[in-house]
């Protein structure tokens, strides 16, 4: 878990990073989720999805 103060930008290659980070410690890594108490851009949430599926972790 990570969590990023409400001032700090969600940087869609950071996070993308941090998909990738997650699934180097873990190889059996059955899901990754971003949970935002603020708007997060569409593009984002796409490029996330796409991550994911590419992957293969929901």
């Amino acid at each position: 878990m990570k969590r990023y103060s409400d001032t700090t930008s969600l940087s869609n290659r950071e996070l993308l990073g941090e998909v990738d980070h997650a699934i180097t410690r873990d190889k059996a890594l059955e899901g990754w989720f971003l949970v935002a108490t603020r708007e997060v851009t569409e593009q984002l949430e796409l490029e996330l999805q796409d991550k994911s599926e590419k992957e293969g972790i929901p």
